[in-house]
This record gives C-alpha cells, structure tokens and sequence, in this order.
C-alpha cells in the first residue's frame, strides 16, 4: 500500500517529516509526523482499515484518534475537534473518524497526522498517494 493510501483530509501540507528548522525559535526539530492545513470542520477519514486502540485528548496533540491496522502500523490523527470513533471500533478505510477545527493548539484549523511501523514513525508522504 505504499504510495497509494487515501488522504485522511483534503489540504496542504504547512509541516513535514523529519528534521525541520523551526520558523521563530531557530532550532531545529525532528518531527514525527506532517500537518496538514484544513477548512475547519473537514472530515478525518481512517487511511487503512484497523481498529481504534485511542480516542481521546493527549496533552500536546488535543483531542487524538489512534488506529491499529493490524500488519504492524498504527496511523494517529491529533488536531481533531470532534471524535466521531470509540475505542474498540473497527474502521474502514475512508471512514469518518473525526472533525477537524481550530483547537487553540495550532492557532489554525490543521490535522496532524503520523504513521507508525511498530513504535518507528516513517514519513507519511511515502505513503499517501501522490497528488
């Protein structure tokens, strides 16, 4: 499925993979995941089947949903402003699985998104299908 998963929201990506200088502090940072610039209100939709092992806020990411694939990767959507997944829930591929909004945490309306082989982040970009 590398390079061919579905998007999990329609946007541009305003932060990527990997090392990045951060913008006002000047230091540089190793990100784990990309964020992605949302119309408030969009729909997160799962990009693999799986099911839901987290639905709820975690400090630094607010409201978060955390899916198991079940083949060894995980896919974590933070930013969220509606959960509309429950833990124990098993997701489709392209199911609604949230609500994206200005959280406060960001100051915009983006969805921050990370995939996992195990505990080892990779570069989402690798994965999603090219547009």
């Amino acid at each position: 499925v590398k390079g061919v998963l579905p998007w999990p929201v329609d946007g541009a990506v305003v932060s990527f993979f990997g090392r990045q200088k951060h913008p006002t502090f000047e230091t540089y940072i190793q990100r784990k995941g990309i964020e992605i610039l949302v119309n408030e209100g969009s729909t997160i939709k799962a990009v693999m089947a799986g099911n839901v092992v987290y639905a709820d806020w975690l400090k630094g990411y607010g409201l978060v949903v955390i899916v198991d694939h079940l083949n060894g990767y995980f896919s974590l959507y933070a930013h969220a402003s509606k959960l509309l997944a429950k833990v124990g829930e098993h997701v489709d591929a392209g199911q609604a699985i949230g609500e994206t909004g200005d959280t406060g945490m960001t100051g915009d309306s983006t969805l921050y998104f990370e995939l996992r082989e195990g505990a080892e982040p990779v570069d989402p970009l690798q994965w999603l299908a090219k547009r």
